[in-house]
């Protein structure tokens, strides 16, 4: 199991200097503008889906303590490792289990399984 801290998301927040001077996180695409422009085929808002996702996700209060954060972060990662291993989704290989769980409104972890 992997787990990492995430910056914030801009949700709600398309200003680019807010986005910087903030510390939220920003993913610069424009790399992809030509490949997009180049498509031959114009259906790639409807891309090929290699996996499906199942998500717990969670929240914690932000004056959480870390003995409270890693208790409820083993209390959901043993859930969702028994769901996961059910009889309704063992047989399914492109299925990827992943826990998110939210630290107030400003921080979040992902644990993929």
């Amino acid at each position: 199991m992997e787990t990492t801290l995430f910056k914030r998301l801009p949700s709600g927040n398309s200003d680019f200097r807010d986005i910087i001077t903030q510390n939220y996180a920003y993913v610069d695409k424009t790399r992809f503008i030509k490949e997009l422009e180049n498509e031959s085929n114009r259906n790639h808002f409807l891309p090929e889906i290699k996996y499906e996702w199942l998500f717990e996700i969670k929240y914690c209060m932000t004056n959480a303590t870390n003995a409270e954060i890693t208790a409820k972060r083993n209390k959901e990662l043993t859930q969702l490792t028994e769901y996961f291993h059910a009889y309704r989704v063992k047989d399914r290989p492109n299925l990827k289990a992943v826990l998110l769980l939210f630290i107030g409104k400003d921080k979040f972890e992902i644990t993929k399984l």
